[in-house]
């Protein structure tokens, strides 16, 4: 089995940006510009774009996930993980979809 990669050696955010930026140079042309809402489709947005109001207006989930008992994560991290058991006897975790909420 083949060693697994966890990127575990950061680096600050200031040297990476600098590293990726510079990396770019000359490959690419920053241009921003104004259109309509309808024609922005498969367009790259220029800054962070934020809604006016939620929508649905109560927390919900968005998408299918996993629900774990905390207790049997304790200790887990990137470097030293924790196999969780599927939940019948073991009890550690349990798939959720949305069509099991609705």
């Amino acid at each position: 089995m083949a060693k697994r990669n966890l990127y575990l050696h950061n680096v600050p955010v200031e040297q990476a940006l600098v590293t990726f930026m510079s990396a770019l140079e000359g490959k690419y042309t920053y241009r921003s510009e104004k259109i309509l809402s309808h024609e922005a489709r498969d367009r790259i947005t220029a800054q962070a774009v934020f809604a006016r109001y939620c929508s649905p207006l109560y927390n919900a989930a968005a998408m299918d996930g996993i629900a774990v008992i905390a207790a049997a994560t304790a200790g887990a991290c990137e470097t030293t993980p924790i196999k969780l058991t599927k939940l019948n006897k073991g009890e550690t975790f349990l798939r959720i979809q949305q069509s099991t909420l609705l």
